[in-house]
């Protein structure tokens, strides 16, 4: 089986979202689904509907037969589902998955067909203003009149001498620090904060060397 669903973060508001037996069917149920309308052995199995028994779910979910029952009740009674029964197997339908499944071919197609004249926008943007699109982080000064930018370019640029650690330790003190808002340039603050960084530490590992006797 190959593809993928989509499924909506409202679904913990859904009133059978708690029930997990009839969650995981339904779930399950909407994995099956055809995308598209099939035949079997005459039968026309159409967007949004599998065919199949409550023995064979049984099987494939690990819920008993009186559980898959259970589940398939409770969904039809709040219109989730409708079954049409042979005796052979059921017709399961999703009454909601084709209005879904059209949403979101739709929003995929559209995504599609803008995707040149956004490609084409975000090249002209590199090309214009690099220094905005290429950004590593950024953030409010303390009295939030101005914005610290660090570039993607100057950060690699950092990382030749300092490891990202220490860089990220040090952007951090910098956007805590109550004073920030007197800095202008991120990268020339973070180079002065680390060699003095460095220095200290270099200090301070020289006063703790033994005295020489």
């Amino acid at each position: 089986m190959q593809g993928w669903i989509k499924i909506h973060r409202k679904i913990t508001e859904w009133e059978w979202y708690s029930d997990h037996n009839t969650t995981r069917l339904f779930l399950h149920l909407l994995l099956l689904c055809n995308h598209k309308t099939t035949k079997w052995r005459g039968f026309e199995v159409q967007e949004g509907e599998v065919l199949t028994g409550r023995k064979k779910l049984s099987e494939q979910t690990g819920l008993s037969e009186q559980q898959i029952r259970t589940s398939l009740n409770k969904l039809k009674s709040t219109n989730s589902l409708t079954i049409k029964t042979t005796k052979l197997f059921s017709i399961i339908k999703l009454n909601n998955w084709n209005h879904h499944q059209q949403l979101n071919q739709q929003t995929t197609t559209q995504a599609t067909n803008e995707q040149p004249t956004s490609n084409h926008i975000q090249e002209c943007k590199n090309e214009k203003n690099e220094k905005k699109i290429n950004i590593h982080t950024e953030f409010l000064t303390s009295n939030k009149k101005a914005k610290l930018i660090l570039t993607m370019k100057e950060y690699e640029k950092l990382k030749e001498q300092w490891s990202e650690e220490e860089i990220q330790e040090t952007i951090e003190s910098i956007q805590n620090y109550r004073k920030n808002y007197n800095y202008v340039s991120l990268n020339s603050t973070i180079r002065k904060w680390l060699k003095k960084e460095k220095k200290s530490s270099a200090e301070k590992k020289e006063s703790n060397l033994p005295p020489i006797i």
